[in-house]
């Protein structure tokens, strides 16, 4: 039997699935704007994002194996999804930032 406390949701569904609970400030929406001008212009908005999150949200160690550099990603929670990534570029475009 169903439960009568769940409702069904007749909405469509999220374009993002992954819904982040970053908080975004001033700091990070002038870093994706500085992100955004250098690298958008010679990438893709997804490698762009991923410049973005290597540079300013990741950390690097060294790995012996492979004689290089790891770049680990902080937690979700931590960073901006590429969903917010795309919504400030669509909003500093229309602002006239980019």
């Amino acid at each position: 039997m169903s439960n009568p406390n769940k409702t069904a949701s007749r909405s469509r569904p999220r374009r993002c699935g992954t819904v982040s609970h970053f908080k975004m400030t001033s700091v990070d929406i002038d870093r994706i704007a500085r992100t955004v001008a250098t690298k958008l212009r010679e990438s893709t908005l997804r490698e762009a994002y991923l410049v973005h999150s290597a540079s300013y949200y990741a950390t690097s160690r060294s790995c012996a194996e492979a004689a290089g550099i790891d770049v680990v990603l902080v937690p979700p929670r931590d960073r901006p999804s590429y969903c917010q990534f795309r919504y400030w570029v669509a909003k500093l475009r229309r602002a006239g930032r980019l």
